[in-house]
């Protein structure tokens, strides 16, 4: 990695120092308790098998499918959410612990701090009898990757324009004794085919004129994406950003975002990103302080996991106790 892609921060001041200084539109942040350097790669679970691996992409994306497909049957009767697409179930197979070709991303850089210092890593050197403890690290990803929504929006855009276009292949509409301040032909049916409620956005895209060719729909970044076919989402050409449904409260605290890589065992490239290291000597000031200011396990995990995981913290862990 290149040295002006690496930031240090050896305090929580000094993060958010780090994190104002960013120039970047849209940032998402991720927090690993290993550095890229130390071995974790940044991957999307699935992709971390070596079998899986050897075994190809095609291979993958059947192992995916049939994961899927079982993880759908078994879920009916027990969630309390059952998803709408494809895109929704491999959300909620990632949050209960099913290896997919999500990785998991914040956009909230505290988040990402907590699950870099949280539990700071140790190795015990065997050569010298000492203990290594290990750096974390916050990743910025800076190459902005398209968002689901957005390709969706896309999509739903260019169905539109071909309905529109197909209209204006019919010609005029014939009035009786139109009212002067009537709206035009192509108006009327334009307002009927987007809804009397559409929003301001969606009548941004101008109605053709009657007679006047199909406009060519401009070609999308994706395929077919129809935002609930499993094929579609295991086929996409590029990594693509989806903000999952509050389907609990972890997602909803941890302002969670996922990302879909289109080749799950290729990693991301380091100029796709940018690392924030957090030294381990660092870690328990940064963890004491987030647990002053309300960012710690028992926010991070709204549950009774996440309570009792703050009080022993609070109890055995914390430099401040009681």
């Amino acid at each position: 990695m290149d040295d002006t892609s690496i930031r240090f921060a050896s305090s929580l001041e000094e993060y958010l120092k780090v994190v104002r200084g960013l120039e970047i539109e849209r940032p998402y942040y991720r927090g690993q308790s290993r550095m890229v350097a130390d071995g974790y790669r940044l991957l999307p679970s699935i992709g971390r098998y070596k079998d899986i691996q050897e075994n190809g992409l095609r291979a993958c994306r059947k192992l995916e499918r049939d994961l899927m497909d079982t993880f759908r049957n078994h879920i009916i009767g027990q969630a309390t959410y059952l998803p709408a697409s494809a895109w929704e179930l491999l959300a909620l197979a990632q949050h209960h612990g099913l290896p997919t070709r999500f990785m998991d991303w914040t956009t909230n850089p505290l988040v990402a701090l907590y699950f870099a210092v949280r539990k700071t890593e140790r190795e015990h050197d065997p050569e010298n009898g000492k203990e290594r403890l290990f750096d974390g690290a916050v990743y910025v990803l800076v190459s902005d990757p398209d968002r689901h929504a957005d390709l969706v929006q896309e999509v739903e855009d260019r169905k539109r324009r071909a309905k529109l276009g197909a209209y204006s292949q019919q010609g005029p509409i014939e009035r009786v004794s139109p009212a002067p301040e009537e709206p035009s032909p192509d108006e009327d049916a334009y307002e009927s085919l987007i809804g009397a409620g559409a929003s301001q956005a969606e009548k941004q895209i101008e109605p053709p004129k009657p007679g006047a060719p199909a406009e060519e729909s401009p070609p999308s970044r994706m395929k077919e994406l129809d935002g609930d076919d499993l094929a579609d989402l295991l086929n996409i050409a590029q990594k693509i950003m989806y903000v999952p449904p509050h389907v609990s409260t972890r997602i909803r605290t941890q302002e969670s975002v996922l990302l879909a890589f289109d080749d799950p065992f290729r990693e991301l490239e380091a100029h796709e990103y940018l690392e924030i290291k957090v030294p381990a000597t660092a870690h328990r000031d940064i963890r004491d302080e987030l647990d002053r200011y309300g960012m710690f396990d028992k926010q991070m995990f709204p549950d009774i996991d996440g309570v009792a995981k703050w009080l022993k913290y609070r109890a055995f862990e914390a430099s401040r106790p009681f």
